[in-house]
C-alpha cells in the first residue's frame, strides 16, 4: 500500500517590529519643557538666597551685607543662565538634525514668560506704593530674596508708600537681570561656547581631551 506523501507546510512567518522610534517633541513642546526647567531653577536660586539671607539677618555690617548681595545674585545667575545654556544647546543638537529652526530670541522669551515671578513682587510693590498694601515690602523682600539687602540699602526704612518715583524705579529695575541671564545663556548655549572653560584655559592653557560622548558640558555661568 502506498502512502502519499505531503511537502511539509514552512512554517507561517511573523513579521517582526522593530524598535518604535522615539518621538521627537515639537519646538513649541520642547520650549515649554526648558522654559520650565529655566523657571525651576529661579525658584532654587531664590530659596538658596533667602536661606543666606536669614542667615546673615542679624549681621548688621554694610560689607558683609554687599558680600551676600553679590553672592546670591551671583548664584542666582549661575543657575538662571546654565538652564538657558543647556536649553540653548540642546537646540543646537535638534537644529543640526533638522528638527527645529534657528531661532537665537528663545532664551529672550523664555526669560520673559519665567520673569513672571518678579514682576508679581514688582507691581505689588507698586501698588503699596500707591497705598494699597502699605507693609508688602516685607513679601517681596523674602519672595525676592536675591535683593534682600539691596532693597534695606534703597529704601532706607521707608515704607513703600513713602519711596519717591526714583527710588522705586532702581529698586524695580534690577529685576531684569533675568531676562539678560536667560538670553545670553541661549546665545551662548546655541553657540555651543562654555565661557567658563575659556576663561580658565585662556592663554594658551588647554584642557585635557575628553570623549566627547562623554562630555557634560557646564552653564556659562
Amino acid at each position: 500500500m502506498n502512502e502519499s506523501h505531503q511537502p511539509a507546510q514552512p512554517a507561517p512567518v511573523i513579521p517582526q517590529s522593530g524598535p518604535k522610534k522615539r518621538k521627537v517633541p515639537s519646538t513649541n513642546q520642547f520650549f515649554a519643557k526648558n522654559t520650565w526647567n529655566i523657571f525651576v531653577y529661579l525658584l532654587i536660586g531664590e530659596f538658596m538666597a533667602l536661606v543666606i539671607d536669614i542667615a546673615f539677618l542679624l549681621v548688621d555690617i554694610t560689607a558683609v551685607q554687599i558680600i551676600v548681595t553679590i553672592v546670591n545674585v551671583f548664584a542666582y545667575c549661575a543657575m538662571v543662565s546654565s538652564a538657558a545654556w543647556h536649553y540653548g544647546n540642546k537646540d543646537l543638537n535638534r537644529y543640526q538634525f533638522g528638527h527645529t529652526e534657528k531661532n537665537l530670541k528663545r532664551g529672550f522669551w523664555a526669560g520673559l514668560i519665567v520673569s513672571i515671578y518678579p514682576l508679581f513682587f514688582c507691581v505689588g510693590l507698586i501698588l503699596a506704593n500707591l497705598g494699597y498694601m502699605p507693609y508688602f515690602d516685607v513679601v517681596y523682600k523674602v519672595g525676592n530674596g536675591i535683593f534682600y539687602h539691596y532693597y534695606n540699602w534703597v529704601a532706607g526704612g521707608l515704607l513703600p508708600s513713602q519711596l519717591s518715583w526714583w527710588q522705586l524705579l532702581i529698586i524695580i529695575l534690577p529685576n531684569v537681570i533675568t531676562v539678560i541671564c536667560t538670553t545670553l545663556g541661549y546665545y551662548f548655549g546655541f553657540k555651543d561656547v562654555d565661557v567658563v572653560s575659556r576663561f580658565v584655559y585662556r592663554r594658551g592653557k588647554q584642557p585635557q581631551q575628553e570623549n566627547p560622548e562623554k562630555k557634560d558640558r557646564a552653564g556659562f555661568l
